[in-house]
């Protein structure tokens, strides 16, 4: 799928957009892409219900969401919602709180544009973790924005048809040229965002 992905990119660096809740092995793709000698950089862009944080053990005084609500004011390196490896050349950025107000205007603002074109020029790879397709509409304004595109289904829990709905979604929006890649979970572990329904449950 790494390679795939990167043959998939044009003159501009890789964006690999997640566009269902990783479980396990999530992190498998960006330490291939880590081993490979790539400066990566995973963006934790689910407003909604940020995770990445609680994956990595790590509490920010602040993530995401408050970059994105106020992008002037200064957050504190060392409890800020950005964390590097040190091992390697990855790093990421961290959500915290929920949103309590529209996404789509963040997702649609300066600030995270620019913050993207800055991930362009300095990383490899850039990985931009979303919410669900069906519940909410936050990985289709991100869509257009990627180059590749990262379906990901849990086996025995994703039905036929909401694959169907959400590659349809998807697709209504991404460029025409930008690859979709439909990858399957196998993961086991009960977690309660497993099925789009419980995702705010």
């Amino acid at each position: 799928l790494a390679a795939s992905a990167l043959c998939a990119r044009h003159a501009k660096p890789t964006s690999g957009l997640l566009l269902r809740r990783p479980l396990v092995g999530f992190y498998s793709a960006v330490d291939t892409y880590a081993e490979a000698g790539k400066k990566v950089l995973l963006i934790d862009a689910d407003l909604r219900k940020p995770s990445q944080h609680q994956q990595i053990g790590y509490d920010p005084d602040e993530g995401f969401l408050e970059y994105l609500r106020n992008p002037d004011k200064a957050l504190d390196i060392d409890r800020g919602f950005y964390v590097a490896d040190p091992k390697s050349r990855t790093g990421i950025i961290l959500g915290r709180s929920r949103a309590d107000v529209p996404t789509d205007q963040l997702l649609q603002s300066a600030a995270f544009s620019e913050l993207l074109t800055s991930a362009r020029q300095s990383m490899d790879v850039v990985i931009i973790d979303t919410p669900p397709v069906l519940p909410v509409v936050d990985a289709r304004y991100i869509a257009p924005l990627v180059d590749a595109i990262v379906l990901i289904v849990k086996y025995g829990s994703t039905s036929q048809g909401d694959v169907r709905d959400s590659f349809t979604q998807i697709d209504a929006v991404k460029y025409e040229e930008t690859p979709i890649f439909t990858v399957l979970n196998f993961d086991e572990t009960k977690m309660r965002d497993s099925a789009y329904y419980s995702y705010y449950g």
